[in-house]
Formats: C-alpha cells, structure tokens, sequence
C-alpha cells in the first residue's frame, strides 16, 4: 500500500522523466502499449523472461537456447526495458523469441500485462525486482524464478531501506539462482527463504564465442590497422571519456600512432562523446557513419549496435568502463573471452567475484584514475609477452568457469513442463 501510495504520488514527477527521456531517445518512447500492461496476444503457456538491458540480454541467451533444445514448441517470451536490449535480442535470436517491453510497475499496468500474457512462469534475471509484477504473479499462481541473482553490499543497503517490502518480494520467489555464495548469503539476510536459494555461477561465463565472432575480429583488426598499436574503451559511461581522453593523450607521447576506439555504454550520449572528442581536437571517425579508419584517424567511436564482442577481440588491451565512477563496472568477461587484457578502475562492486577471478589468474589490471589507466596501458602495450599472458589468463577464467546454463536450466526445468496456472485452475 505504502509503495503504490508513493508511485501514485510520483507520477508527474515519473511521466515529466518519460518525456524528457523519449525526447532524448525517440526509441524509448516505442511501444507504449507494452509499458502500460497491453502487450499484443501471445501464445498460451508462454514462457516469460526478464532482462531488462543489454547485459542482461546477453546473459540469458545461452539458457533461452537451451531451453528451446529441450522444448522447442514452448513459446518464450523476452521482455526488455530498454531499446538497445531489443535491438540486441533480435540479432542474437531473432524469431525464437517473441519480445515486448516491460510495463510499468504502476499497479493497474503490471496487473493488466499478467492477465493478458499469462504466462507458465516468470523468471528474472539478476535483480530487477518489482513489487507489483511480483506480487500479481503470486496472487495468480505464477511461479516467479530470479536467475543469475547478485546482490552487492552496496544494493543490499539500499534494499534494506524497504526491509519489509524486500522481504515479502523475497518470500513470494519461488526459486533463486545465485551467482555466488555471497550474493546468496545476502538474499538470505534480506529475506528470501534459505531452503529456496543456491548457487549456480555467472550467466556471463556461458555467452557462447564462435568461431565465426574470432574471424570478424580479425577482419575488423585487418581494417583498422594490424601494425598500429590499438586501446579500447568499452562500456563507457558518463563522467568518464574526459579520463579516458586525457590517459590517451598521455599514451600518445609514447606511443603516436595509437587508436581509441570509444565505445560509451548507451547509445544516445553518443553525439556528446563525439563533440567531446572533437573539442580536443582529435581526429575522430564514426563507425555508424561509414567512415574508413585511416593512419592519421586518432579515436574511432563505435556508435553501433552488436559490434563491441568482435571489437574486443581486435585490439591489444581492453578498458572496460563504468569503473573509474561509482557504478560498479560493466561486463569483464566480454574482453577477457576474446583472449585480449581487461583494465578497470575500482569500482567493479557488480562484478566483484568475476574481477577476483580474473585478478587472480593476472588477467585484469586495476587502476584508480587516468594517469594510472595511462601508465598500465603503456606497460602492456610495450610487453607482448606480458600482454598474450594476460589475455590468455583472462581467457581460461572465462572457458573455466562455465556451465551455469545448464545448472539453471536444471532448476528452471520443473516449470517448463507443468500445465500454465491458467490450465491448473480450470482442470
């Protein structure tokens, strides 16, 4: 009552920020029927998942394919928050799956999308837990599953904030995969029932590289330089391109032929990073523009969508972003699977079990600012030695610590096969 009371009380404040943000991005404004709880008809017993980005997305892939090995006449659908997490699930599955947006966890919107999807069950990948949608499933019979769950220390305060309603959310799962002891001893604390909760390892290890992903990568290195030493920053977010920028001027005094390639995490800052890269009067093309990288071009933006995997693969050294601000990193594991060295900064507390790992086996570099990020990149670009090390470090991490899939797809099982609560209730 509580939350739908302060929901109720936020919304000009809620519908003001729709309409900034769809000005910004015209995609986000698609779909309004699906946001509001009226999606188009699916097939009955439809299997629904939640990923609501592109990590996410790309995390589910490899149990959404298994899932459909083993039953595939079961409909499944993916919904997303974001357009950039439809885009992205569209290239990587095309017709397999049916995709909507998720509603907005407005009462009535959550409520009207439940009774027109029904489906068999829900599971939500990592934490992207809604009351209403979560207290609507349990009030109608549907299984709710969280998948690849974590929980840092620093969301675990926030969620403490709203213990009740944290712990009822929690109660009402029926099932928690978690990533890592750690996550699920804090899930526990916060509520879910411990009989419920076990680990099954990171999503993330099992995004499947094919062959056909390392010969594009070595097609793109042939297209931006083979002789030329290549840095890339993936996942960039807000607040730090001007460190980025500023380590690679330092890099260029060393090194001068050196390429950025800039890879910012949401599309719609990318006008932003371009004129920040032209206001130092860097020699900046952009992929989405067609523009060939030539010996004087300095920073490729790469403004596209599906391409940051095979850019990965194409370079010397990785920067992976959101980690030099407070956010808690980006995904560690795409760089490290393309055999190429990770560098991050120090706020990777999303990734926390993945970047111990990966620190460990002397795959990742961790810096705190950018004269640091500066002085380890120089380092591995002068060493190959150290640098094929490093990548081939990264690399095992990731090819050793695979197999979450197939445990998830064990515990989700019971829930693939069982009649929808539709059916349940009418026999």
């Amino acid at each position: 009552m509580i939350y739908n009371a302060a929901l109720l009380l936020a919304l000009p404040l809620f519908i003001a920020r729709i309409f900034v943000r769809g000005l910004r991005a015209p995609a986000y404004s698609e779909q309004w029927q699906d946001r509001l709880g009226f999606p188009a008809p699916l097939p009955p017993g439809t299997l629904w998942l939640h990923a609501v980005s592109v990590g996410e997305v790309n995390a589910a892939v490899p149990l959404i394919k298994a899932i459909k090995e083993s039953h595939p006449h079961l409909p499944v659908l993916v919904t997303t928050s974001t357009a950039t997490g439809r885009q992205i699930l569209q290239q990587r599955l095309g017709a397999l799956v049916e995709h909507r947006y998720y509603p907005y966890d407005f009462w009535p919107c959550a409520r009207w999308f439940i009774g027109r999807v029904q489906p068999r069950a829900l599971i939500i990948l990592e934490t992207e837990l809604w009351p209403n949608m979560i207290g609507h499933c349990h009030a109608l019979g549907v299984p709710v599953l969280l998948i690849n769950a974590r929980m840092s220390e620093r969301s675990s305060r926030r969620y403490r904030l709203a213990a009740a309603l944290t712990a009822e959310m929690l109660g009402r799962l029926n099932s928690i995969a978690a990533q890592t002891g750690e996550d699920a001893a804090r899930l526990v604390a916060l509520g879910a029932p411990r009989e419920r909760v076990s680990v099954t390892g990171s999503l993330k290890f099992d995004i499947v590289i094919q062959q056909s992903l390392l010969e594009q990568a070595q097609s793109l290195r042939r297209e931006i330089g083979v002789s030329r030493p290549i840095l890339m920053a993936g996942s960039t977010r807000d607040g730090e391109e001007p460190l980025v920028l500023e380590a690679f001027r330092i890099l260029l005094e060393q090194y001068p032929n050196l390429l950025l390639i800039l890879a910012p995490r949401h599309p719609e800052r990318n006008d932003g990073v371009h004129e920040q890269c032209r206001r130092q009067d860097l020699l900046t093309v952009r992929r989405s523009a067609g523009q060939p990288v030539t010996d004087k071009s300095q920073v490729l933006l790469l403004d596209t969508m599906g391409e940051l995997l095979p850019f990965y693969g194409a370079v010397d050294v990785a920067f992976v972003g959101g980690s030099l601000v407070k956010l808690g990193g980006q995904n560690l594991l795409e760089p490290a699977g393309m055999g190429v060295p990770v560098v991050t900064g120090p706020h990777t507390f999303n990734f926390t079990r993945i970047a111990q790992l990966l620190a460990d086996a002397g795959g990742l570099f961790v810096v705190a600012d950018a004269a640091a990020l500066a002085a380890q990149v120089g380092v591995l670009l002068g060493d190959s030695n150290l640098r094929d090390a490093a990548g081939n470090a990264a690399r095992d991490v990731y090819r050793q610590n695979q197999g979450a899939a197939n445990r998830v797809l064990e515990l989700v099982s019971a829930y693939l096969s069982a009649d929808p609560p539709g059916e349940r209730q009418a026999s």
